[in-house]
């Protein structure tokens, strides 16, 4: 998966520079650029679907893109396959597209596609797909809090500073970390010594190659960026350690709480200002300056960011493909090939050791309740863990699912084990397995069970 995210990176990186150029050079240095930048990089950290930035940059390059009879289906395709990856990508994408429709609508005039068309299929695709994903039952769990805490700092593109609330991540050899406040490195945005030297250069050209693109309809895009930026700093306005509050009514703050983490929102304004400034460098000084020019920004941005991306290395430095745990146990995978299901006790959202359970699952082709969700259902996680006392005082545990359970919950189970049950202590859990006796298996892991609670 990081790999196709780096390879897609590029691709998109090389299709948006051939709208504007043929120069190799130019290409290198744009894909080389796109490639080390520090928001796409900092996610090979913590969040993996988050990798898949090249979405951003489809969306730009579909955006002016020569127009074609199938243009609208690649939007449906691009768009399909976003929320599919990541709902924070979906609608960060989805403004641009929408600004598209604007454009051709200028362009075309009349002759322009049928855009409602357009809107109706790619919304009823997307909520389509959402609905077979699992997304709606989450309604109850997606508003709340959190906008306004995980925002972009108006500093965070000179901030080399990815830490999260405590730590401290600098991704650059040359500049200082900044202070920032808590929930700052969700808007993590460090453009880096050599985009950010890019950027000012361009600086000048905005208004004097204006001529350049009067025509070219770049007011919808602007639009967009100036909304997903404002939506990213959010009303608790921070720059450095400080922070400013705007007033807004609390019912949009709980709405907008769906998109908590709100600083990813900046990442198409990210990817757009390199990109535009290259464009405006190439348009002002053409191939042969504008080429190495952007090849030495290139390598001032890799040995910039080195501190940054050359810490991930640890996290990629695994030997074999196996994840150690405490119930690496082929007894117990004997035991869990009786049963349909592995379950954990108590149930709920990131559960301590969940890792661990949920490997197990994955080694013995079973499907498993220990997981991690960005957004869990919590309504359903209260209702279930609301009655597991009297499920368990009724011996009504599923009997077609083995149980890894926490001390607590190992003892409630033992007060109420049947005659033909076992309980196993393997590792950090206690293993519950009803109806083990009458399934005709054997194994030599030895029973037992806690005397009482912790």
């Amino acid at each position: 998966w990081v790999l196709v995210c780096f390879l897609l990176q590029a691709y998109f990186a090389v299709r948006i520079a051939g709208l504007f150029t043929n120069d190799v050079l130019i290409k290198l240095a744009l894909v080389l650029l796109l490639t080390f930048a520090p928001p796409m990089l900092w996610r090979l950290s913590v969040h993996y679907s988050l990798v898949a930035q090249w979405v951003v940059l489809a969306s730009i390059y579909l955006y002016w893109a020569r127009p074609g009879r199938l243009r609208w289906l690649h939007w449906l395709v691009l768009l399909s396959a976003t929320v599919l990856i990541h709902t924070y990508l979906f609608a960060m994408c989805v403004p641009i597209w929408l600004a598209s429709l604007i454009r051709r609508r200028i362009i075309d005039g009349p002759t322009s596609p049928h855009w409602l068309l357009q809107i109706i299929m790619v919304f009823a695709s997307a909520g389509a797909l959402l609905w077979l994903g699992g997304f709606f039952p989450l309604r109850d769990s997606m508003l709340g809090w959190g906008y306004g805490v995980y925002r972009l700092n108006f500093l965070s593109m000179i901030n080399p500073d990815g830490g999260q609330t405590t730590d401290h991540w600098s991704w650059s050899s040359l500049l200082p970390n900044i202070p920032h406040g808590p929930g700052d490195y969700e808007g993590f945005a460090y453009a880096g010594v050599g985009g950010l030297l890019l950027i000012i250069l361009a600086l000048p050209l905005v208004w004097t190659e204006r001529r350049t693109y009067r025509g070219k309809i770049v007011w919808p895009l602007i639009l967009v960026c100036v909304l997903l930026t404002l939506f990213a700093l959010s009303p608790n306005l921070m720059i450095a350690d400080r922070q400013i509050r705007i007033s807004v009514p609390d019912a949009f703050m709980a709405l907008a709480g769906s998109m908590r983490s709100s600083g990813r929102f900046f990442w198409p304004v990210y990817y757009l200002l390199p990109l535009a400034a290259a464009w405006l460098l190439c348009r002002s000084f053409g191939r042969r300056v504008a080429g190495p020019l952007l090849l030495v920004l290139v390598v001032l941005q890799i040995y910039d960011t080195y501190p940054g991306w050359s810490s991930l290395r640890s996290r990629f430095d695994i030997v074999g493909s196996h994840y150690p745990t405490s119930i690496d146990d082929q007894r117990l995978a004997a035991v869990a090939s009786h049963y349909r299901i592995v379950r954990m006790l108590p149930a709920t959202n990131q559960a301590p050791n969940w890792k661990q359970v949920a490997y197990f699952a994955l080694l013995n082709h079973l499907p498993s309740d220990a997981t991690y969700l960005a957004r869990p259902n919590d309504g359903g996680y209260a209702a279930y863990m609301s009655g597991i006392d009297a499920t368990i005082a009724q011996h009504a545990l599923a009997s077609d699912s083995l149980y890894f359970l926490d001390h607590y919950y190992g003892w409630k189970v033992a007060g109420h084990l049947a005659a033909d049950d076992a309980m196993f202590k393997v590792g950090d859990f206690y293993v519950f397995a009803p109806g083990w006796k009458r399934l005709g298996g054997s194994t030599t892991l030895s029973q037992s069970q806690p005397w009482g609670p912790m």
